[in-house]
């Protein structure tokens, strides 16, 4: 997994990887599971993804700030910072979780 940091004209710093979904992780809400029935419970996708994130995307994350761009351009390993930055500006920002207390 190739992992890359750039800083934004704002003096921000980010992290910027590719995320590419696992076989399991990749099945749309529209593919009926496969199998028999008492075996479904083994095989059954973790999580379903949307259609536009089937193939991967790249992740844009800063202290205060997460973003996710699909799909993922294929110069954006050996893209500048102001390409880098261009790209995670039309990045969708993610949604965050609330985080939980350990008891």
């Amino acid at each position: 997994m190739s992992q890359r940091t750039f800083l934004d004209s704002h003096g921000r710093t980010w992290q910027v990887w590719r995320v590419i979904p696992q076989t399991h992780e990749r099945r749309r809400k529209s593919e009926p599971l496969s199998g028999r029935p008492e075996r479904r419970k083994q095989h059954a996708p973790r999580a379903y993804v949307g259609e536009q994130w089937a193939t991967g995307w790249l992740v844009f994350e800063t202290a205060d700030e997460k973003r996710r761009l699909a799909p993922v351009p294929k110069s954006w390993a050996t893209a500048t910072q102001d390409e880098l930055e261009r790209l995670c500006e039309i990045a969708e920002p993610a949604k965050v979780r609330p985080r939980r207390l350990i008891e």
